[in-house]
């Protein structure tokens, strides 16, 4: 059984080389992404975003993802209160190994997980696509 980890926990992100901003995160290291999951708690839903910067589609997607993360990010700061929805963008030219681990084929694919298994998945930048799958499933 996981432990649920509060946001001001999350925000500290020291080891595996990645950037943190609440509840979204980049890695630039299999280290660091396996780090993200496994601070994730038992009922976090994980959302994944594969893409990489020569990916036009990718990168105009890039920050309707980073507004639905701050959208879904816990209102109150407090050690108390765990997050519900995670957000991490893979870059796959930096990370191929966890690329390949997902079976990815298409970018920009989005990976959606809750207690390590898959959910869904969908490839194309359809942003009503993304906030009605993390819609649904965040309140499962």
């Amino acid at each position: 059984m996981g432990v649920s980890r509060s946001p001001l926990q999350w925000r500290s992100f020291p080891r595996g080389g990645s950037s943190a901003d609440g509840n979204f995160f980049e890695p630039e290291s299999t280290a660091g992404f396996n780090y993200a999951m496994s601070i994730a708690g038992d009922d976090t839903l994980i959302v994944i975003d594969f893409g990489a910067t020569w990916c036009g589609p990718c990168q105009r997607i890039a920050p309707e993802f980073k507004r639905i993360a701050n959208e879904n990010a816990p209102i109150v700061e407090d050690s108390k209160i765990p997050l519900n929805v995670m957000f991490i963008k893979v870059d796959t030219d930096k990370i191929p190994s966890v690329t390949n681990n997902f079976k990815v084929s298409s970018l920009p694919t989005f990976v959606f997980i809750r207690n390590g298994q898959e959910l869904k998945r969908f490839s194309g930048a359809d942003v009503d696509k993304l906030t009605s799958f993390v819609d649904e499933l965040r309140s499962k």
